[in-house]
């Protein structure tokens, strides 16, 4: 194998989360669901384990600068490899974020879990009713994945304005991450205030 075969599969790797993103479709239909999954497990165990949320934001931080590097890469050596895998479930053609490129939703779905830490910490009495915990992360999943794949305003002018652009397909998630933890976020402060 080439040097450059063996970096574009190394780049296959990372930008398809360990391949998962093909898991299901030759053509990664389901792939960012796939990615997101794989993040909010790893919350999970890092949840479970009594993990801090410094270990959050550095898997949250080293998956966008690991998908902002490898995603150009991975795309073309997939391409390369699979043709087919061009095609987006609709039916189009793409060159910049296929289904099966998922470090994007993994690095998102980082992001959104990131307050639960900080909620935990804040308010530790037995009092506060906030979801917290696992099941503020499960509700945080389908919160980002909503905003993922409906692509409110600002999440859909990024995406349009960063097309084709290994930051642009980072940078939607960031932005539906984002906007998850500041729900989230917002709902907690809010209880709070009136709980006082």
């Amino acid at each position: 194998m080439r040097g450059d075969d063996k970096v574009g599969l190394l780049s296959y790797w990372a930008a398809t989360t360990f391949g998962s993103g093909r898991w299901f479709s030759r053509r990664g239909a389901g792939g960012g669901t796939v990615g997101a999954l794989l993040a909010l497990a790893v919350q999970i165990f890092l949840y479970l384990n009594g993990s801090g949320v410094a270990v959050v934001a550095v898997l949250a931080l080293a998956s966008f600068v690991v998908g902002w590097v490898t995603v150009k890469r991975g795309q073309a050596y997939m391409l390369r490899r699979w043709p087919e895998a061009g095609f987006r479930h609709t039916g189009q053609t793409t060159s910049s974020d296929t289904g099966a490129v998922n470090i994007d939703e993994f690095h998102g779905q980082m992001l959104a879990g990131l307050p639960v830490w900080f909620v935990d910490w804040f308010a530790a009495s037995e009092h506060f009713r906030m979801v917290k915990g696992i099941p503020a992360l499960v509700c945080l999943f389908v919160v980002f994945r909503l905003l993922d794949i409906r692509k409110p305003e600002p999440i859909a002018w990024i995406e349009r304005r960063l097309k084709d652009t290994p930051l642009g397909v980072m940078l939607d998630d960031t932005a539906a991450g984002l906007a998850a933890a500041l729900l989230y976020s917002a709902a907690w402060w809010a209880q709070y205030a009136i709980g006082r």
